[in-house]
């Protein structure tokens, strides 16, 4: 049976404060309602003040809790089952939730924390040891793996297992079977397996409690959305495609600034008429925007000549007149 207080079992508390003998908590509990055969043990505790009361079976339990409710001369509390389970030799990096849930398939876990030192210049810093309180539906083994970790698992009341093969009464190292680290199995160890990996959390083959589909981590990351990915506007060019667009350009621009001082002739683009492709297509805008950019300049300076022989006519014509 799990470690902890026998469910058939409740805790009396007298409120009147004085002490109750026996014979008199027995007559309490009769004219209650509750009869002598239904009770297995009544053991006094402090002062006489508190009784353990056990009854022979559960559903005399359920109805002599049922009887008690709302006593005035006693209260009736059904005491806590829990156990305080201890995780030892656990790496420290493995989750808290990875360990309360592999220890979830053997009860309910409640209250999961980190062991300190207590006194002396380590106070205040971790042992290395997890502590947590556990309903237990049943016993735990006296080893588990979490996180591809071998952990020992200590509590009141437990009962020793063999690592190997998890049987009672029996240690390691009388065991004449190996437990494979990889696949849980007895009967070879780990460097000669040839089996295919099993997860320690969910039991099936293919993959580790890091990637296991049940595990923490797999439900936190899908919580999360993933960004939907940028949309491009446009075509999308080849680092060559562009490298070679921009070589061709800067030498249709060269040659078109040494045409224009006179130095070598512009050739004559013999190329049958077809429709531009992208790259040639940018490479024309390009071409377009310099030639303009040159025609602006050629513009501005021939303005500028004008106007500097009228603004000469000008002052002469001015000077004619006076």
């Amino acid at each position: 049976m799990p470690g902890g207080r026998d469910s058939t079992i409740v805790k009396l508390e007298f409120s009147s404060g004085a002490s109750v003998s026996p014979p008199q908590a027995f007559t309490v509990l009769k004219n209650k309602g509750i009869q002598v055969k239904e009770i297995e043990m009544l053991q006094a505790l402090a002062a006489r003040t508190t009784y353990d009361l056990k009854f022979r079976f559960d559903a005399a339990r359920v109805k002599g809790v049922s009887c008690l409710k709302g006593a005035e001369v006693l209260t009736v509390t059904p005491y806590d089952r829990s156990v305080a389970v201890t995780v030892l030799y656990l790496n420290f990096e493995v989750d808290q939730r990875l360990v309360a849930r592999v220890l979830s398939q053997y009860g309910t876990v409640s209250d999961m924390r980190w062991c300190k030192y207590g006194s002396g210049e380590l106070a205040g810093i971790f042992n290395g040891k997890r502590q947590c309180r556990m309903e237990l539906d049943r016993d735990i083994p006296s080893f588990l793996f979490i996180g591809g970790s071998k952990a020992h698992i200590r509590y009141f009341g437990q009962p020793r297992t063999c690592f190997k093969r998890g049987q009672e009464g029996q240690e390691a190292r009388c065991c004449p079977n190996r437990r494979c680290g990889k696949c849980l199995q007895v009967g070879h160890d780990k460097a000669e397996c040839p089996n295919e990996v099993r997860c320690n959390l969910c039991g099936e083959e293919g993959h580790v409690s890091g990637a296991c589909p049940t595990s923490y981590s797999a439900h936190a990351s899908a919580d999360v959305e993933q960004a939907p990915e940028p949309s491009q506007a446009g075509p999308v060019y080849s680092t060559e495609e562009l490298e070679e667009a921009a070589q061709d350009v800067e030498k249709d621009f060269l040659a078109s600034k040494q045409c224009e001082g006179g130095t070598v002739a512009p050739k004559a683009d013999s190329s049958p008429s077809s429709p531009p492709t992208p790259v040639e297509a940018d490479r024309m805008a390009v071409e377009e925007d310099l030639q303009l950019s040159s025609d602006s300049e050629s513009a501005m300076s021939e303005c500028g000549g004008v106007c500097l022989r009228a603004s000469s006519q000008g002052s002469t014509f001015r000077g004619g007149l006076v």
